[in-house]
């Protein structure tokens, strides 16, 4: 039986499940197959993941504006 040790599978799956650049093609495909099976359904998914990165991007500007002029 062969041991796992560092670099085992365990590893490859986390990375490739954590790894942004893989995930980015992942989902990228996803939403490709999405628009044409389910177009109404990923239409929505898309338009809530907007409203999801427009949020963030907001609350990022905020947070920067806050250390900007508190000084932190």
């Amino acid at each position: 039986m062969r041991k796992r040790g560092p670099g085992g599978a365990k590893d490859t799956v986390g990375e490739l499940v954590t790894y942004p650049f893989c995930m980015s093609v992942r989902v990228a495909s996803a939403l490709t197959a999405g628009q044409m099976l389910w177009p109404r359904v990923t239409r929505t998914t898309m338009g809530a993941l907007t409203a999801l990165a427009g949020a963030d991007a907001l609350r990022l500007t905020y947070s920067a504006l806050v250390d900007r002029t508190t000084g932190e």
